[in-house]
Protein backbone atom coordinates (compact mmCIF):
# COMPACT_ATOMS: atom_id res chain seq x y z
CA UNK A 1 0.00 0.00 0.00
CA UNK A 2 1.77 3.36 -1.01
CA UNK A 3 0.73 5.86 1.58
CA UNK A 4 3.58 8.69 0.03
CA UNK A 5 2.79 9.25 -3.16
CA UNK A 6 5.48 8.47 -5.92
CA UNK A 7 7.54 11.09 -6.70
CA UNK A 8 11.73 11.65 -7.67
CA UNK A 9 12.48 14.14 -5.51
CA UNK A 10 9.95 14.76 -2.67
CA UNK A 11 8.14 13.57 -0.05
CA UNK A 12 4.22 13.87 -0.34
CA UNK A 13 1.36 12.79 1.38
CA UNK A 14 -2.00 13.48 -0.37
CA UNK A 15 -4.18 13.93 2.97
CA UNK A 16 -1.75 14.91 6.31
CA UNK A 17 -3.74 15.69 9.65
CA UNK A 18 -3.27 19.39 10.36
CA UNK A 19 -2.46 19.27 13.95
CA UNK A 20 -2.29 22.76 15.97
CA UNK A 21 -1.37 21.35 19.04
CA UNK A 22 -3.84 19.51 21.90
CA UNK A 23 -7.41 20.79 22.07
CA UNK A 24 -10.66 20.60 24.23
CA UNK A 25 -12.17 17.62 23.19
CA UNK A 26 -15.60 19.88 23.45
CA UNK A 27 -13.86 22.37 21.10
CA UNK A 28 -14.46 22.59 17.39
CA UNK A 29 -11.64 23.72 14.90
CA UNK A 30 -12.10 25.88 12.46
CA UNK A 31 -9.08 24.42 10.44
CA UNK A 32 -9.44 21.80 8.34
CA UNK A 33 -8.77 17.86 9.51
CA UNK A 34 -5.97 17.19 6.89
CA UNK A 35 -4.69 19.14 4.00
CA UNK A 36 -1.92 17.56 1.57
CA UNK A 37 1.73 17.83 2.81
CA UNK A 38 4.64 17.75 0.49
CA UNK A 39 8.54 17.99 1.61
CA UNK A 40 11.03 19.62 -1.49
CA UNK A 41 14.28 20.30 -0.95
CA UNK A 42 14.54 24.11 -1.18
CA UNK A 43 16.30 25.13 -4.76
CA UNK A 44 18.23 27.93 -2.89
CA UNK A 45 18.71 26.94 1.30
CA UNK A 46 19.42 23.37 0.21
CA UNK A 47 17.37 21.81 3.17
CA UNK A 48 13.86 20.32 3.10
CA UNK A 49 10.94 22.74 3.03
CA UNK A 50 6.87 22.44 3.30
CA UNK A 51 5.88 23.01 -0.17
CA UNK A 52 2.87 25.83 0.87
CA UNK A 53 -0.31 26.55 -0.65
CA UNK A 54 -3.24 29.05 -0.04
CA UNK A 55 -4.98 26.42 1.50
CA UNK A 56 -2.26 25.77 4.46
CA UNK A 57 -1.13 29.34 4.15
CA UNK A 58 -4.74 30.34 5.40
CA UNK A 59 -4.97 27.77 8.14
CA UNK A 60 -1.38 28.36 9.28
CA UNK A 61 -2.97 31.98 10.43
CA UNK A 62 -6.15 30.74 11.90
CA UNK A 63 -3.72 28.69 13.89
CA UNK A 64 -1.29 31.12 15.18
CA UNK A 65 -4.18 33.69 15.56
CA UNK A 66 -5.66 31.26 18.30
CA UNK A 67 -1.87 31.16 19.98
CA UNK A 68 -1.29 27.47 18.49
CA UNK A 69 1.47 25.72 20.28
CA UNK A 70 2.34 22.26 19.61
CA UNK A 71 3.54 21.13 22.91
CA UNK A 72 3.97 22.05 26.33
CA UNK A 73 5.33 25.26 26.48
CA UNK A 74 9.19 25.65 28.32
CA UNK A 75 8.95 25.49 31.63
CA UNK A 76 5.12 24.50 32.01
CA UNK A 77 3.19 21.58 34.03
CA UNK A 78 5.69 18.47 33.90
CA UNK A 79 9.18 17.51 35.11
CA UNK A 80 10.10 17.23 31.38
CA UNK A 81 9.15 20.45 30.28
CA UNK A 82 11.45 21.81 32.71
CA UNK A 83 14.03 19.93 32.03
CA UNK A 84 13.56 21.20 28.92
CA UNK A 85 13.83 25.20 29.88
CA UNK A 86 16.86 24.67 31.85
CA UNK A 87 18.85 22.09 28.85
CA UNK A 88 18.04 25.30 26.30
CA UNK A 89 19.64 27.61 29.06
CA UNK A 90 22.73 25.86 29.87
CA UNK A 91 23.17 25.29 26.09
CA UNK A 92 22.88 29.34 25.54
CA UNK A 93 24.89 30.20 28.52
CA UNK A 94 27.59 27.42 27.25
CA UNK A 95 27.86 29.13 23.96
CA UNK A 96 27.33 32.94 25.00
CA UNK A 97 30.21 32.13 27.92
CA UNK A 98 28.50 31.69 31.15
CA UNK A 99 28.51 35.90 32.12
CA UNK A 100 25.31 37.30 30.81
CA UNK A 101 25.10 40.78 32.98
CA UNK A 102 24.22 44.07 30.98
CA UNK A 103 24.31 41.83 27.32
CA UNK A 104 21.10 42.61 25.45
CA UNK A 105 19.37 39.24 24.78
CA UNK A 106 16.31 38.77 21.97
CA UNK A 107 13.91 35.89 22.02
CA UNK A 108 12.11 34.50 18.61
CA UNK A 109 8.65 33.05 19.40
CA UNK A 110 8.82 33.63 23.17
CA UNK A 111 5.96 32.19 23.84
CA UNK A 112 5.14 32.90 27.43
CA UNK A 113 8.21 34.10 28.51
CA UNK A 114 9.89 31.79 31.07
CA UNK A 115 12.88 31.15 29.18
CA UNK A 116 13.47 35.08 28.77
CA UNK A 117 12.56 34.94 33.05
CA UNK A 118 15.24 32.80 33.52
CA UNK A 119 18.07 34.80 31.26
CA UNK A 120 16.76 38.28 33.16
CA UNK A 121 18.19 36.64 36.15
CA UNK A 122 21.39 35.81 34.55
CA UNK A 123 21.91 39.73 34.54
CA UNK A 124 20.92 40.12 30.51
CA UNK A 125 18.37 43.03 29.61
CA UNK A 126 15.87 40.24 27.40
CA UNK A 127 13.88 41.45 24.89
CA UNK A 128 10.97 39.27 22.76
CA UNK A 129 9.00 38.92 19.84
CA UNK A 130 6.05 36.19 19.60
CA UNK A 131 3.29 36.55 16.80
CA UNK A 132 0.74 34.65 19.20
CA UNK A 133 -1.50 36.38 21.79
CA UNK A 134 0.76 34.56 24.76
CA UNK A 135 3.37 37.32 23.91
CA UNK A 136 1.33 40.34 25.49
CA UNK A 137 0.30 37.94 28.28
CA UNK A 138 3.96 37.62 29.47
CA UNK A 139 4.53 41.00 28.80
CA UNK A 140 2.11 41.97 31.48
CA UNK A 141 2.99 39.29 33.92
CA UNK A 142 6.76 39.99 33.58
CA UNK A 143 7.31 43.04 32.53
CA UNK A 144 9.39 42.45 29.27
CA UNK A 145 9.18 44.20 26.46
CA UNK A 146 7.91 41.57 24.01
CA UNK A 147 6.84 42.74 20.47
CA UNK A 148 3.78 41.65 18.57
CA UNK A 149 4.74 40.33 15.26
CA UNK A 150 7.76 38.94 13.41
CA UNK A 151 11.05 39.81 13.55
CA UNK A 152 12.42 42.89 11.75
CA UNK A 153 14.85 45.45 10.80
CA UNK A 154 13.51 47.42 12.92
CA UNK A 155 13.09 45.37 16.12
CA UNK A 156 13.73 47.26 19.00
CA UNK A 157 16.54 49.34 17.16
CA UNK A 158 19.23 46.36 17.22
CA UNK A 159 22.48 46.10 18.69
CA UNK A 160 22.02 42.44 20.20
CA UNK A 161 24.79 40.13 21.85
CA UNK A 162 22.23 37.36 21.30
CA UNK A 163 19.30 36.71 19.46
CA UNK A 164 17.96 33.00 19.90
CA UNK A 165 14.61 30.95 19.76
CA UNK A 166 13.43 27.30 20.91
CA UNK A 167 11.27 25.53 18.74
CA UNK A 168 10.67 28.61 16.14
CA UNK A 169 13.03 28.46 13.14
CA UNK A 170 11.39 25.54 12.05
CA UNK A 171 8.33 27.69 11.67
CA UNK A 172 9.71 30.73 9.34
CA UNK A 173 8.46 30.81 6.17
CA UNK A 174 10.57 33.78 4.91
CA UNK A 175 13.83 32.25 6.64
CA UNK A 176 16.37 34.10 4.31
CA UNK A 177 14.28 37.46 5.39
CA UNK A 178 14.47 36.49 8.63
CA UNK A 179 18.23 36.04 8.70
CA UNK A 180 18.77 39.25 7.16
CA UNK A 181 16.77 40.51 9.74
CA UNK A 182 19.20 38.42 12.56
CA UNK A 183 22.03 39.74 11.05
CA UNK A 184 21.16 43.84 10.74
CA UNK A 185 20.46 43.48 14.62
CA UNK A 186 22.89 41.16 15.96
CA UNK A 187 26.46 43.51 16.93
CA UNK A 188 29.70 41.94 15.10
CA UNK A 189 30.68 38.95 16.91
CA UNK A 190 26.88 38.37 18.09
CA UNK A 191 25.97 35.26 18.51
CA UNK A 192 22.57 33.60 16.73
CA UNK A 193 21.51 30.40 19.02
CA UNK A 194 18.09 28.61 17.46
CA UNK A 195 17.12 25.27 18.66
CA UNK A 196 15.26 22.88 16.48
CA UNK A 197 14.29 19.49 15.87
CA UNK A 198 16.69 16.87 15.09
CA UNK A 199 15.10 15.64 11.62
CA UNK A 200 18.20 13.71 11.59
CA UNK A 201 16.74 11.23 13.69
CA UNK A 202 13.32 11.56 12.38
CA UNK A 203 14.83 9.48 9.28
CA UNK A 204 17.01 7.00 11.40
CA UNK A 205 14.48 6.32 13.20
CA UNK A 206 12.06 6.15 9.86
CA UNK A 207 8.82 8.25 11.85
CA UNK A 208 6.33 11.00 11.14
CA UNK A 209 6.78 12.77 14.39
CA UNK A 210 8.42 16.02 13.18
CA UNK A 211 6.00 16.26 9.95
CA UNK A 212 3.35 18.81 10.11
CA UNK A 213 2.59 21.82 8.43
CA UNK A 214 3.44 24.35 11.22
CA UNK A 215 6.71 23.22 10.68
CA UNK A 216 8.31 24.75 7.22
CA UNK A 217 11.89 24.18 7.51
CA UNK A 218 13.41 20.70 8.54
CA UNK A 219 17.25 20.96 9.49
CA UNK A 220 19.97 17.99 10.34
CA UNK A 221 23.47 18.96 11.50
CA UNK A 222 24.96 19.20 8.30
CA UNK A 223 22.44 21.24 6.59
CA UNK A 224 21.68 23.59 9.72
CA UNK A 225 25.69 23.88 9.72
CA UNK A 226 25.95 25.06 6.22
CA UNK A 227 23.07 27.10 6.04
CA UNK A 228 24.58 28.95 8.83
CA UNK A 229 28.31 29.32 7.17
CA UNK A 230 26.81 30.67 3.86
CA UNK A 231 24.77 33.33 5.83
CA UNK A 232 27.16 35.48 7.66
CA UNK A 233 28.19 33.18 10.18
CA UNK A 234 31.84 32.01 11.73
CA UNK A 235 32.32 29.50 14.87
CA UNK A 236 29.40 27.65 13.63
CA UNK A 237 28.57 24.32 15.28
CA UNK A 238 25.85 22.24 16.72
CA UNK A 239 25.05 20.34 19.66
CA UNK A 240 22.53 17.76 20.60
CA UNK A 241 20.04 17.88 23.14
CA UNK A 242 20.22 15.33 26.09
CA UNK A 243 17.29 12.96 24.02
CA UNK A 244 18.96 13.93 20.70
CA UNK A 245 15.53 14.55 19.45
CA UNK A 246 16.37 18.34 19.34
CA UNK A 247 19.86 20.14 18.47
CA UNK A 248 21.30 23.08 19.24
CA UNK A 249 22.40 25.52 16.46
CA UNK A 250 24.89 28.75 16.60
CA UNK A 251 27.04 30.98 15.05
CA UNK A 252 28.50 34.32 15.85
CA UNK A 253 28.00 37.27 12.85
CA UNK A 254 30.72 37.72 11.27
CA UNK A 255 30.18 41.67 8.57
CA UNK A 256 33.49 40.54 7.11
CA UNK A 257 32.21 37.66 5.95
CA UNK A 258 30.42 37.09 2.32
CA UNK A 259 26.95 36.03 2.15
CA UNK A 260 26.11 33.06 -0.63
CA UNK A 261 23.61 30.22 -1.22
CA UNK A 262 24.25 26.70 -0.22
CA UNK A 263 22.88 25.68 -3.91
CA UNK A 264 26.33 26.97 -5.40
CA UNK A 265 27.82 23.39 -4.53
CA UNK A 266 25.48 21.03 -6.57
CA UNK A 267 26.43 18.14 -4.62
CA UNK A 268 25.10 19.01 -1.81
CA UNK A 269 21.82 19.95 -3.44
CA UNK A 270 21.60 15.87 -5.28
CA UNK A 271 22.78 14.53 -2.07
CA UNK A 272 20.15 16.02 0.41
CA UNK A 273 17.67 14.81 -2.31
CA UNK A 274 18.81 11.44 -2.43
CA UNK A 275 18.12 11.68 1.83
CA UNK A 276 14.92 12.63 0.87
CA UNK A 277 14.29 10.20 -1.56
CA UNK A 278 15.34 7.34 0.36
CA UNK A 279 13.57 8.68 3.32
CA UNK A 280 10.31 8.42 1.61
CA UNK A 281 10.72 5.05 0.51
CA UNK A 282 11.24 3.48 4.05
CA UNK A 283 8.86 5.35 5.55
CA UNK A 284 6.64 4.08 2.96
CA UNK A 285 7.39 0.19 3.89
CA UNK A 286 7.33 1.20 7.56
CA UNK A 287 3.64 2.53 7.32
CA UNK A 288 2.34 -0.50 5.56
CA UNK A 289 4.07 -3.21 8.06
CA UNK A 290 2.53 -0.62 11.29
CA UNK A 291 -0.71 -0.77 9.29
CA UNK A 292 -0.49 -4.56 9.13
CA UNK A 293 0.62 -5.39 13.08
CA UNK A 294 -2.00 -2.95 14.40
CA UNK A 295 -5.02 -4.11 11.89
CA UNK A 296 -4.38 -7.80 13.29
CA UNK A 297 -4.32 -6.60 16.69
CA UNK A 298 -7.84 -5.09 16.43
CA UNK A 299 -8.92 -7.80 13.91
CA UNK A 300 -8.13 -10.15 17.29
CA UNK A 301 -10.31 -7.90 19.56
CA UNK A 302 -6.99 -6.41 21.25
CA UNK A 303 -6.79 -3.34 22.71
CA UNK A 304 -3.80 -0.44 21.38
CA UNK A 305 -2.44 2.24 23.60
CA UNK A 306 -0.41 5.38 22.22
CA UNK A 307 1.59 6.65 24.68
CA UNK A 308 2.44 10.06 23.85
CA UNK A 309 1.24 10.53 20.35
CA UNK A 310 0.66 7.79 17.45
CA UNK A 311 -2.21 10.37 16.51
CA UNK A 312 -0.56 11.14 13.05
CA UNK A 313 -0.33 7.11 12.67
CA UNK A 314 -3.78 6.36 13.38
CA UNK A 315 -5.23 8.88 10.84
CA UNK A 316 -2.45 8.10 7.98
CA UNK A 317 -3.15 4.36 8.37
CA UNK A 318 -6.90 4.56 8.92
CA UNK A 319 -7.51 2.57 11.48
CA UNK A 320 -9.74 2.36 14.25
CA UNK A 321 -11.05 0.51 16.95
CA UNK A 322 -10.61 -0.01 20.95
CA UNK A 323 -7.67 2.65 20.49
CA UNK A 324 -6.93 4.71 23.29
CA UNK A 325 -3.96 7.81 24.07
CA UNK A 326 -1.58 8.05 27.00
CA UNK A 327 0.90 10.88 28.04
CA UNK A 328 2.03 11.72 31.43
CA UNK A 329 1.66 15.68 30.55
CA UNK A 330 -0.41 16.76 32.74
CA UNK A 331 -1.43 19.66 30.52
CA UNK A 332 -2.52 17.15 27.73
CA UNK A 333 -4.50 14.59 29.86
CA UNK A 334 -8.36 15.14 29.27
CA UNK A 335 -7.80 16.79 26.08
CA UNK A 336 -7.31 15.61 22.46
CA UNK A 337 -5.19 15.08 19.75
CA UNK A 338 -7.71 16.03 17.05
CA UNK A 339 -11.21 16.03 16.69
CA UNK A 340 -12.87 13.32 16.75
CA UNK A 341 -10.09 11.31 18.67
CA UNK A 342 -10.41 9.35 22.02
CA UNK A 343 -9.01 12.24 25.57
CA UNK A 344 -5.47 11.59 26.39
CA UNK A 345 -5.39 9.98 29.61
CA UNK A 346 -3.06 9.76 32.58
CA UNK A 347 -1.12 6.35 32.53
CA UNK A 348 -1.71 5.48 36.23
CA UNK A 349 -5.18 4.80 34.01
CA UNK A 350 -3.22 1.49 33.25
CA UNK A 351 -2.96 0.17 36.39
CA UNK A 352 -6.62 -0.45 36.83
CA UNK A 353 -8.10 -0.68 32.99
CA UNK A 354 -4.98 -2.06 30.82
CA UNK A 355 -4.65 -2.35 27.19
CA UNK A 356 -3.56 -5.60 25.25
CA UNK A 357 -0.93 -3.45 23.61
CA UNK A 358 1.25 -0.49 24.52
CA UNK A 359 3.07 1.51 21.84
CA UNK A 360 5.34 4.02 22.93
CA UNK A 361 6.17 6.55 20.45
CA UNK A 362 8.98 8.66 20.92
CA UNK A 363 11.91 6.36 20.96
CA UNK A 364 14.19 9.42 22.65
CA UNK A 365 12.18 9.30 25.64
CA UNK A 366 11.63 5.72 25.77
CA UNK A 367 14.19 4.86 29.00
CA UNK A 368 12.17 7.77 30.64
CA UNK A 369 8.92 6.18 29.95
CA UNK A 370 10.15 2.55 30.79
CA UNK A 371 10.24 3.94 34.42
CA UNK A 372 7.26 5.48 34.72
CA UNK A 373 5.09 2.60 33.36
CA UNK A 374 7.05 0.07 35.58
CA UNK A 375 5.96 2.10 38.51
CA UNK A 376 2.76 1.64 37.38
CA UNK A 377 1.91 -1.30 35.65
CA UNK A 378 4.80 -3.28 36.49
CA UNK A 379 7.11 -5.55 34.50
CA UNK A 380 4.85 -8.10 35.41
CA UNK A 381 1.71 -6.79 33.34
CA UNK A 382 0.04 -8.77 30.65
CA UNK A 383 0.29 -5.96 28.47
CA UNK A 384 3.08 -5.48 25.72
CA UNK A 385 4.95 -3.02 25.30
CA UNK A 386 5.98 -2.15 21.54
CA UNK A 387 8.54 1.01 20.18
CA UNK A 388 6.44 2.41 17.46
CA UNK A 389 9.63 2.79 15.27
CA UNK A 390 10.51 -1.30 15.53
CA UNK A 391 6.65 -2.33 14.69
CA UNK A 392 7.77 -4.07 11.27
CA UNK A 393 6.72 -7.19 9.20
Amino acid sequence: MNFIKEDTSSLKFERFPFFIGVQPCSRKTVVPAYLPFELIVDGRLVIPRLRLTQDIRDSLNSAYSGGSMLSTPLGHGTPLTKSRLYQMLKGIMSVAGGDLKRQRFLEVGCGSGELLVEIRSAGADVFGCEIGPQGQEAARKYGIPILEGELTKNSFGGNFDCIYSYGCLEHIIELEQFLDSCRYLLKPGGLLFHTVPNTALTYKNVQTTNLCHQHINYFTPGNGIRLLRSQGFRDVGYRLTHSGNELHLYGRFDPRRHIYLPNRDLDYVQSERLILRRFAKRLNRVLDDQKRILASFLERGESIGFYAGGFTTCMLLNISGDIRFYDGDEMKQGKCWLTGLSPILSPRCLKDDPVDHLVICPDHHLREIKDVLDGIIGRNSSTKIHLLSQLEV
